[in-house]
C-alpha cells in the first residue's frame, strides 16, 4: 500500500529534491503513526544519480514532525564520576566481552540522573555495545577489578554476567550501543547510590568489543560519565529486561509452546520469533511501574522489533516501542516523554523480532548468543518505582530485572 503523495520535485546543479506528503495516521498497520514531540530519525545519501549503497554517508538525527511533547534534556547536577577500562588491550579475536568493576561512593544518598558514554576516539570502531549491571561486592565482583574477559567458563571469548546467578548481577543502570548518545532520567527518579541493600555501590560494566579483522595492541579506555544529585529525587529507578534476557533463544526447551523458537534457519526471508513476559509475573509487582526509557535490540539479521502491551484480561493495551526497519549501526534509546507508559501488576508483554537470513546460503543456522554474527531479542526498558523479586543466598533482595523468555 502506498501512503505518500509526491507533491514536487526537482533536480538543480547535481542535487535532487523530492517533497512528499503522508497522514500523520495512515491506517496502515505497516506504517508508524507520527505523534507528537520529536522523533528520532536516520538519514543517508549516495554520491551519484543511481540509487545505490550510501557508504558512510549516514547517520541519525531527531525532527520535530507535530509540535507537543518534550525530549528530556541534561538536567543540573552537583557532580559527576567517570568510570573508564583501565587501558585495555583488545584481543586479536572477533568477539570479547570484557568486563570491569567499579564503585559508587557511599559516604550519603545520591541520585545518578543521567549517564554520558565516554567514547576512545582512537578505538570507537571496536565496542559493540556497553551494559552498566547492577552488582554485588562479592567474588565475580573482585575478579574484574581490572578489566578481563567476562569470566564464567565461557572461552576465551567471555560473555555477559547478565541473568548468570554467580554474578549475583541483578539489574541494569545503563545500556549503551552505537548510534546512542546521553541517557537522561526523567526529573522525578534516579537510580538510588548508597549505603544499604536498597542501593547501588558495585557495578560492572560489561563492554562487548567487535574485531573481525582480529586486529591487535588496540587499546581501549571506554567507559561512562554517572551524573548525581545530593538531593534525592521522588522515585528509585531501575532497569528490566523483556524478550529473550539471556540469549538463550537457540536452547531446547521442553513443554508445547504457543510460537515457534530455536535458531534462526539461513536462508529464509521472514523469521519471526516471540518472548512473553507473563502476567503471572507481573503480579508480583507491588504497584503499577513506570517505564520512562527503552532500547530495542537486535542484531544484523533483525529486520522489525516491538513490544505489545495486553491487560490483566489479555486486551491489546498499547504496541510500547517498535522499530520497522532496524539498522544495527543505529540504535536509539527512546527517552522522550511519547514512550512513557505503565505496567500493572497482572499486565503481560509480547516482545516480537523478526530477522532476515536469506543472505546466507549455506551454513548452520544462526543462534541467539553474544557473538556479533549470533542474533539476539531484547526490549531494555527502564522504569519506576524499583521492584523487588526474591532474595540471594545472603538474603538479600534482588531487583525485579528480568521477565522474558528463558533465564536461569
Amino acid at each position: 500500500r502506498q501512503d505518500y503523495t509526491v507533491v514536487c520535485g526537482k533536480i538543480e546543479s547535481g542535487r535532487m529534491e523530492i517533497y512528499v506528503t503522508r497522514a500523520l495516521d495512515t491506517g496502515d498497520k505497516q506504517d508508524r503513526v507520527v505523534g507528537q514531540g520529536p522523533r528520532r530519525i536516520v538519514w543517508s545519501y549516495g554520491t551519484g544519480s543511481a540509487v545505490g549503497y550510501h557508504g558512510a554517508n549516514r547517520g541519525a538525527a531527531t525532527v520535530t514532525f507535530v509540535a507537543g511533547g518534550t525530549q528530556r534534556s541534561m538536567p543540573s547536577t552537583d557532580g559527576s564520576w567517570v568510570r573508564k577500562f583501565s587501558n585495555y588491550t583488545i584481543p586479536a579475536q572477533t568477539t570479547t566481552y570484557a568486563c570491569q568493576s567499579f564503585s559508587f561512593p557511599t559516604d550519603k544518598d545520591r541520585h545518578v540522573v543521567a549517564i554520558k558514554p565516554v567514547i576512545n576516539e582512537g578505538t570507537k570502531g571496536y565496542p559493540h555495545h556497553a551494559i552498566l549491571h547492577v552488582c554485588q561486592n562479592n567474588s565475580y565482583w573482585d575478579d574484574h577489578v581490572t578489566p578481563n574477559i567476562c569470566s564464567h567458563n565461557t572461552g576465551s571469548a567471555g560473555s555477559s554476567p547478565l541473568g548468570l546467578p554467580s554474578s549475583k548481577c541483578s539489574s541494569l543502570m545503563w545500556s549503551w550501543a552505537v548510534g546512542l548518545g546521553d541517557f537522561i532520567l526523567p526529573s522525578n527518579a534516579g537510580f538510588l547510590i548508597g549505603n544499604g541493600t536498597s542501593k547501588l555501590s558495585h557495578v560492572i560494566l560489561e563492554i562487548h568489543y567487535d574485531n573481525p579483522q582480529q586486529t591487535a595492541n588496540a587499546i581501549d579506555s571506554t567507559g561512562f560519565e554517572a551524573f548525581y544529585v545530593d538531593t534525592p529525587r521522588q522515585h528509585n529507578a531501575a532497569g528490566m529486561t523483556l524478550g529473550d534476557p539471556t540469549a538463550s533463544f537457540s536452547s531446547s526447551t521442553t513443554g508445547s509452546l504457543p510460537y515457534e523458537v530455536g535458531a534462526l534457519p539461513i536462508a529464509t526471508e521472514s523469521v519471526h520469533r516471540q518472548a512473553t513476559c507473563p502476567s503471572q509475573c507481573t503480579t508480583d509487582l507491588s504497584q503499577e511501574i513506570t517505564v520512562f526509557s527503552g532500547l530495542l535490540h537486535m542484531h544484523h539479521f533483525g529486520e522489525k522489533i516491538y513490544t505489545d502491551l495486553y491487560n490483566s484480561s489479555g486486551n491489546f493495551v498499547k504496541t510500547t516501542n517498535r522499530i520497522d526497519f532496524w539498522d544495527n549501526g543505529f540504535q536509539q534509546m527512546r527517552d522522550d516523554d511519547a514512550l512513557s507508559y505503565t505496567i500493572k501488576p497482572g499486565d503481560s508483554l509480547q516482545t516480537h523480532c523478526w530477522f532476515n537470513t536469506k543472505g546466507i546460503g549455506s551454513g548452520s543456522a544462526i543462534p541467539f548468543g553474544p557473538a556479533t554474527g549470533d542474533e539476539m531479542c531484547m526490549d531494555f526498558i527502564f522504569y519506576y518505582p524499583a521492584q523487588y523479586r526474591g532474595k540471594d543466598d545472603n538474603e538479600i533482595p534482588q531487583l525485579f530485572a528480568f521477565c522474558g523468555g528463558r533465564i536461569h
